[in-house]
C-alpha cells in the first residue's frame, strides 16, 4: 500500500468499515464536491485581482463570465494533468509549493493589519465617531452639573 501513495490508503482504509462501498462513494462525491466549491470560488475572486475597477463590495463587482470559466478550466487542466503525470503526491507537492509564497503574503497581510491597527483614531471613522459623541456627553453632563 505504501508504494501507491496516500490515495490508495484512503480507500484501503474506508474499505475495512463497515459499508466501506458506500464509503467510498461518498468519500468520492465529498472530494468533488469540494474541488468543485473551492474551484467556483477560485474562478469568482481570482479574476479580481487582474480588474481595474472594483466596487468595494465585492459581491458587486461584474467579473466577465469568460475570465472565470478560463480560470476554472486552467484549474482543472492543470489538476488533471499534475494526477495524470505524478498522482496525488504531484498534486500534493503543488499544493505546498504554492501555499508557501501565499503563506508568507499572509504574513504581511498581518503584521500590516497590526501596523495599521495601532493608530486606530487616525484610521477608523467610527472610533472617530464615538470618540465626538462621548465628547458631546461629557459637555452635557459637565454642563448639566454646573447648571443643577
Amino acid at each position: 500500500m505504501q508504494q501507491f501513495g496516500d490515495g490508495i490508503a484512503t480507500f484501503a482504509f474506508l474499505e475495512t468499515l463497515p459499508g466501506g462501498d458506500i464509503l467510498k462513494w461518498l468519500f468520492i462525491l465529498l472530494a468533488m464536491m469540494t474541488f468543485i466549491t473551492y474551484s467556483d470560488s477560485k474562478a469568482f475572486s481570482f479574476p479580481m485581482l487582474f480588474m481595474k475597477k472594483t466596487e468595494v463590495d465585492a459581491s458587486q463587482t461584474k467579473v466577465p463570465k469568460l475570465m472565470n470559466a478560463a480560470i476554472a478550466i486552467f484549474m482543472g487542466a492543470l489538476s488533471f494533468v499534475l494526477l495524470y503525470v505524478g498522482g496525488y503526491d504531484a498534486l500534493s507537492e503543488m499544493m505546498v509549493f504554492l501555499a508557501f509564497p501565499f503563506g508568507i503574503l499572509m504574513f504581511l497581510i498581518v503584521l500590516s493589519t497590526i501596523k495599521m491597527l495601532m493608530p486606530r483614531e487616525k484610521y477608523d471613522m467610527t472610533y472617530i465617531e464615538e470618540l465626538e459623541e462621548e465628547q458631546k456627553l461629557t459637555v452635557q453632563n459637565e454642563v448639566s452639573e454646573k447648571n443643577p
